[in-house]
């Protein structure tokens, strides 16, 4: 986050792909579901949204389905 924060898209993405294997690896599937939505918002493909959403669908996330929502959206309106 504090290198998205500070213009560092490139380094924020890969942090958060770490982030998201080690959740993964850990069966933390809410933190999984966030960093995938995080993920996604920064434009690291609609794959992470689709995922994202279907864990919060899962799990019960509604805020977390609507921001993987959001995202897919923007992301459907890049590809254009």
């Amino acid at each position: 986050v504090l290198a998205a924060a500070l213009g560092r898209t490139d380094e924020a993405r890969r942090r958060l792909e770490q982030a998201l294997a080690v959740h993964r690896r850990l069966g933390a599937r809410v933190w999984e579901a966030e960093t995938s939505v995080e993920l996604a918002a920064f434009g690291a493909g609609p794959a992470h949204a689709r995922h994202a959403a279907e864990l919060a669908a899962e799990l019960g996330l509604s805020g977390i389905g609507v921001r993987a929502a959001a995202s897919a959206a923007v992301a459907g309106h890049a590809a254009d």
